[in-house]
């Protein structure tokens, strides 16, 4: 915690790893995950089952075996990829920046400013797209196959997939995401260092 430099964790931890007010890049590196941001303006926590991050500035870069992931308020471009896991990706209201989102078997749920320019590629092997963005999308599917693209040549890309899971893009209205795991982050308690324990 409010750390001015960068922040290097290496191995493989048990227990949950919070972050917050990092100035400097932050790399955490285990046999199951690779993960790296360029500056955590706010908060990041992660466990054996679930990544968490709000006010993240990329860009940002992980690679994980088997958690659900939630990243909100983030800015930067963002590369993802997870075995085995749900990813819930609210960007922040500011220009959007190039999206890659990769999930073997989960679903993916994406909230994007209403007046946000994008060109959206995603598509699930085995599942079905749901469209609350409105017509600057459309959706199509082919068997078990279905995709959802946007209609717009302008803007960042962002690619989603995913081989067995829904897909849902829908307006950032504020609201809670509904894919969003239940926290079981630190309690916030300002000025307390968090403990880290090593198993």
């Amino acid at each position: 915690q409010d750390i001015g430099g960068p922040v290097s964790v290496n191995g493989s931890f048990y227990g949950p790893l919070q972050f917050r007010n990092i100035a400097k890049p932050v790399r955490f590196q285990s046999e199951r995950t690779d993960l790296r941001v360029e500056k955590v303006s706010g908060q990041l926590f992660t466990d054996l089952r679930e990544l968490t991050g709000r006010n993240l500035v990329g860009p940002i870069s992980l690679d994980t075996r088997s958690r659900d992931i939630q990243l909100e308020d983030f800015t930067g471009e963002l590369k993802l990829a997870v075995d085995r896991g749900d990813i819930t990706l609210r960007p922040a209201q500011a220009t959007l920046a190039r999206i890659e989102a990769r999930t073997g078997r989960g679903k993916i749920e994406l909230a994007l400013p209403d007046a946000a320019k994008f060109q959206l590629r995603a598509t699930t092997e085995q599942g079905e797209v749901y469209n609350d963005f409105g017509p600057a999308l459309k959706s199509d599917s082919e068997g078990r196959r279905a995709t959802l693209q946007s209609t717009a040549t302008q803007g960042p890309e962002i690619v989603l997939t995913t081989d067995r899971g829904s897909i849902t893009v829908r307006k950032d209205t504020g609201a809670p995401l509904e894919g969003a795991p239940k926290s079981r982050g630190l309690p916030e308690e300002p000025g307390r260092r968090p403990r880290v324990e090593k198993y």
